[in-house]
């Protein structure tokens, strides 16, 4: 962790490494109790995530949006604004950042905050073989704006998924909990504040052999132009790595096959 504005008294703020896609970069952030004015300039587009503690993002006018726990902030390009923390323990939040410029639309809220304790009572279990005991997971309403789509996601204990892809790049952050993420061959461990990129068009599928719910937190680009056509699949088994393109394939409402 490397602290900024260490000369900077109550200004100052830890920031973790950062993960990156070639069009989102994602951080944690730790605030210490009693600090404040914390400015960040605001030219892309960000989106914080709550894990730990609570702290408020002040924008100018003096408008306080307060971060707690799973809670999701997201502020359209061209919004500057600063951190506080007035609590007397530390905060910690996920921060993640567009690295494409864009210019705001007007199709979307300039602020959009959801807040746990209300989004909580909409989180949906209707993902393809949700209904089946093993794979039992809930997704959260869709954060959507010009540039990233994201959401939160609930595993339950005992619970896993079926192999998927998407062509896009996704960062996930862990919010409590564990899971752990079988990609390429490999096993990731994702607990609270960890951080997980996984590269587009690789399969991949999460597993909760824990004894508490696990949540997290995933978001990455929307489709771009460049992306032709975008692609979600769903299989039917572990597909390999390299992919065997004879896999078949779950037909769900979800998919957006490669064959289509």
């Amino acid at each position: 962790m490397e602290w900024v504005n260490a000369d900077a008294g109550p200004s100052s703020y830890g920031e973790y490494p950062a993960v990156e896609t070639d069009r989102l970069s994602a951080r944690t952030i730790v605030v210490p109790p009693c600090h404040f004015g914390i400015p960040v300039a605001g030219e892309s587009e960000n989106i914080y995530v709550g894990i730990e503690g609570s702290i408020e993002v002040v924008l100018e006018g003096d408008e306080v949006f307060t971060i707690g726990p799973r809670d999701v902030l997201r502020l359209c390009s061209g919004t500057p604004h600063y951190l506080s923390n007035s609590a007397f323990s530390h905060s910690l939040v996920g921060r993640f950042s567009a690295l494409l410029p864009q210019k705001p639309t007007g199709e979307f809220p300039k602020v959009e905050l959801l807040k746990w304790d209300e989004y909580k009572r909409a989180i949906a279990w209707n993902l393809p073989l949700a209904d089946q005991w093993g794979m039992h997971r809930g997704q959260a309403p869709y954060l959507i704006s010009e540039v990233v789509k994201g959401h939160t996601v609930l595993q339950p204990p005992g619970q896993s998924t079926p192999w998927h892809l998407t062509s896009r790049d996704l960062i996930f952050v862990g919010l409590s909990g564990s899971v752990e993420f079988a990609a390429a061959g490999q096993v990731w461990a994702l607990g609270a504040a960890d951080l997980f990129m996984l590269p587009g068009n690789i399969p991949y599928r999460y597993s909760n052999h824990a004894l508490e719910t696990a949540v997290f937190f995933d978001i990455g680009s929307v489709y771009g132009t460049d992306m032709d056509p975008p692609t979600r699949v769903y299989f039917q088994r572990d597909p390999g790595w390299p992919v065997d393109l004879d896999t078949p394939e779950l037909e769900t409402e979800f998919s957006v096959s490669r064959s289509k």
